[in-house]
């Protein structure tokens, strides 16, 4: 079965489209913290879960610290999120194999109504939002 991931570019540094793309995600019904641990947990490069505090988030998205973290629906299902800066553009991966459909529709939805009604009227050429089966 193929990985469905979301892509989704917003032009704004990571902190201003991180904050963007949390808030869609959690219009959408999931949070940021586990909801049986209230953690918010991200991967390191060695596969290891990594526990990060809620005021760090932001400075640590900024230094590079911070490439992931997980949003969650439920204390056992989650969605993975990581992201990249390129140019004036910050990519976000939303890997989508832990939530179901039902949760993937209702965050693609929040991201597409985000992104045309915050990001219409800003000069933006090419891709934006896509949905890639890899």
């Amino acid at each position: 079965m193929a990985t469905r991931i979301f892509r989704v570019s917003i032009p704004e540094g990571l902190d201003l489209a991180f904050t963007f793309i949390a808030a869609c995600i959690d219009s959408a019904g999931l949070t940021i913290k586990n909801p049986e641990t209230d953690k918010i947990t991200s991967w390191s490069d060695e596969g290891e879960q990594v526990v990060t505090a809620s005021e760090r988030i932001l400075p640590k998205i900024n230094s590079g610290e911070l490439t992931n973290v997980q949003f969650w629906s439920s204390s056992s299902d989650d969605m993975f999120v990581s992201w990249s800066r390129d140019g004036c553009l910050s990519t976000f991966s939303l890997h989508l194999d832990g939530v179901d459909v039902t949760q993937s529709v209702a965050v693609a939805s929040k991201l597409i109504e985000g992104l045309l009604t915050k990001y219409t009227s800003k000069q933006i050429a090419g891709d934006v939002f896509a949905v890639n089966f890899e």
